[in-house]
C-alpha cells in the first residue's frame, strides 16, 4: 500500500508541477501584454505568447520589473535599472525590446 502512495504522489506532484508552470506562463504572457499595452502598443497576448514562447528558440533576456524580453543583456539590465528606480519603463529603452520590435514589423 505504501508504493501506491508513493507512485500517485509522485504522478500527482508532477501533475501539480505542469499545473503550476502553466499558470506562471499565463500570468507572464497576461501582465507583460498588459505591460505592452500601457505603452501604447497594440499588442495582444497571443503574440506576446509567441515571443515568450521564442526564448526556447533565442536566448532573451527578461526584465524582472516589466516583463519586457531583449536579445541583448544590457539592454535588460537598463530597462531593470530604470523600472526599479523610477518604478515606469523608458521608451527608449522600451523601444529595443522584443515586444515592440515584433510590433513594428506589422506597420
Amino acid at each position: 500500500m505504501v508504493n501506491k502512495n508513493t507512485n500517485n504522489n509522485s504522478s500527482n506532484d508532477q501533475l501539480n508541477a505542469d499545473f503550476w508552470r502553466d499558470q506562471m506562463r499565463k500570468t507572464l504572457i497576461e501582465s507583460t501584454g498588459a505591460s505592452v499595452r500601457l505603452s501604447g502598443s497594440k499588442i495582444t497576448n497571443e503574440e506576446v505568447a509567441k515571443i515568450i514562447d521564442s526564448e526556447k528558440n533565442q536566448k532573451l533576456y527578461q526584465c524582472p520589473e516589466c516583463g519586457f524580453h531583449y536579445t541583448d543583456k544590457e539592454w535588460a539590465e537598463k530597462c531593470e535599472a530604470w523600472c526599479r528606480e523610477h518604478k515606469s519603463c523608458n521608451i527608449e529603452i522600451t523601444a529595443h525590446a522584443e515586444e515592440n520590435k515584433k510590433y513594428d514589423s506589422k506597420i
